[in-house]
């Protein structure tokens, strides 16, 4: 998200990963501590658990890879979800796409990201709304990187009408900053109003990457 409205940084290189056996039960306990604090912007501490995990959970590279881009590591990202492309299941996999295609704007790559959000709607799986909210989100960003913002806002209204309509404030602030985001590059004047709604939702709900990526853009010149 960041990157779709603030400079990107430079990519690190990554730790070294250990991974042990574990029951299914306790990599599913970790790979959701891993999800909850990189929703509460703990990257750091996110991906102390998410990286070693990465390597034989899906859904514990779902979120590094997330945690990794939103520390401006797309290259990191990218990798990490490459790699776990081969033991994911069908809906980690999808996610893996999304994330994929997200890896690509980071990375400025706007064809590459055409390419992998096609790859990701065809085997988007019909029950899961945060992997459609996630798709919209992406296609918003990839619109930005080709200046089509007339798109981008059309499908950041896609993914508010999804958030709203499954109940997920985290997700719906998200989408409200993207579709300020996109009313900015419009020119429109309300743009202001709805990212600070963003905030609100997102200090409310405790998605705290939402709430500071929307005071850089309300910092931002008019």
């Amino acid at each position: 998200m960041r990157e779709a409205v603030v400079a990107q940084g430079r990519p690190e290189r990554l730790p070294a990963e250990r991974s042990r056996a574990r029951r299914p039960e306790e990599e599913a306990r970790l790979a959701r501590a891993a999800f909850d604090l990189c929703a509460q912007g703990d990257f750091g501490r996110a991906l102390a658990i998410a990286l070693p995990l990465s390597r034989v959970s899906a859904a514990a590279a779902v979120t590094a890879g997330s945690a990794l881009r939103q520390s401006h590591r797309h290259a990191d990202a990218e990798a990490v979800e490459r790699r776990a492309l081969r033991i994911a299941s069908a809906d980690q996999r999808v996610h893996l796409l999304i994330g994929l295609a997200a890896d690509a704007v980071g990375l400025g790559n706007a064809s590459a990201c055409a390419r992998r959000l096609v790859a990701a709607a065809a085997a988007l799986p019909t029950r899961d709304p945060r992997a459609r909210i996630r798709l919209a989100w992406v296609r918003t960003e990839h619109a930005l990187l080709i200046d089509a913002a007339r798109d981008a806002a059309r499908h950041a209204r896609e993914a508010l009408r999804r958030s709203r309509s499954a109940g997920f404030a985290r997700h719906e602030a998200k989408s409200l900053l993207f579709v300020g985001v996109c009313l900015r590059r419009l020119g429109a004047a309300r743009w202001r109003s709805i990212v600070e709604q963003a905030a609100e939702i997102a200090a409310a709900s405790g998605a705290r990457p939402v709430q500071d990526v929307a005071r850089d853009v309300l910092a931002m010149p008019d």
